[in-house]
């Protein structure tokens, strides 16, 4: 499976960087014939795309590598430090376009070129469309944010390429209108800056281990608590690893139960957890007799769960 994920990952980025970067050449080129500085701003961001491409197609490489003596938790992070390296690239992108779309608006340019930037557009938009919907199945099918990140910042480039095709009409229409493509593009621009911060807010608590999903924690704790045999959760701790969960958990049984009847319920639980949560790729689960919670707390040795029932 990691090595279906790695293929399926590195796949589908190449095709979105290749398919980015000539887009990015035909609108440089278009820039030439036509002076639309629109097109030269969405070229130049497609083209220099293929760095952060080059940097995530080594990060998902990297980031399947197992857990060795040097990372004990693997490498799957590198794809989560990624994420993050490129959400801040994008959220200081939009600012820079924001700025400069203030600073330096749309000029008048020539009514005869608006049919041959629209009919670019709509090639671009049907192109984008297409890859959009692949890059979106596959991120979530191998459970890839850096994928997702990937569809949605294409989002913004259909949007932007809806931004030029209005350019384009309005410069057959009135060539003077330029007032609608600023504030047109500031949305945009908005946008491709709010998802960009948002994906850096959940790369960074992913990074300082905040818990990834209440809803998987509420999950695992009843999956748990369904079962007799299991008398108390001690402990429950749960990581994100782009995108996967990794799980640990202590709890409490029979303490005159046999060492293989605990290993037994504990891979019980094991596969019951699996069987319901697709997205696990470690999961420990430790067994202790009932009591050793109380007798831990009361002597000061549990400041984990301490912290929580306070």
């Amino acid at each position: 499976m990691p090595e279906e994920r790695i293929r399926r990952v590195t796949f589908a980025l190449v095709v979105s960087m290749l398919v980015s970067t000539l887009l990015g050449a035909v609108e440089v080129g278009l820039f030439v014939v036509t002076g639309n500085r629109a097109l030269l701003t969405d070229g130049f961001v497609n083209i220099v795309g293929l760095v952060p491409g080059v940097l995530s197609l080594i990060s998902v490489r990297l980031g399947q590598r197992q857990a060795d003596w040097k990372m004990h938790y693997g490498y799957r992070r590198v794809e989560t430090l990624m994420l993050f390296l490129v959400a801040l690239a994008v959220c200081g992108f939009a600012i820079k376009q924001a700025a400069d779309t203030i600073l330096y608006p749309a000029e008048n340019l020539i009514p005869e070129i608006g049919a041959l930037i629209a009919g670019y557009a709509i090639a671009a938009i049907a192109v984008g469309l297409l890859l959009v919907r692949y890059l979106w199945r596959v991120g979530k099918e191998v459970n890839s944010r850096l994928l997702l990140l990937n569809a949605v910042l294409l989002q913004g480039d259909l949007a932007i390429s809806a931004i030029i095709f209005i350019g384009g009409v309005l410069l057959i229409v009135s060539p003077t209108m330029t007032l609608l493509q600023t504030a047109i593009t500031l949305v945009v621009v908005l946008i491709i800056f709010a998802y960009g911060a948002k994906e850096a807010i959940d790369a960074a608590q992913e990074l300082v281990d905040a818990n990834p999903s209440l809803q998987a924690t509420a999950l695992v704790e009843r999956i748990v608590e369904e079962n007799p045999d299991v008398y108390f959760i001690a402990e429950q701790r749960i990581r994100g690893f782009g995108g996967a969960l990794s799980v640990e958990l202590t709890i409490e049984v029979d303490p005159n139960a046999t060492v293989q009847e605990a290993y037994t319920l504990a891979k019980e639980l094991e596969n019951r957890i699996r069987s319901e949560m697709d997205n696990i790729i470690d999961l420990r689960i430790r067994t202790h007799p009932s009591g050793a919670f109380v007798e831990a707390e009361l002597s000061g040795d549990t400041p984990f769960m301490s912290d929580i029932r306070s």
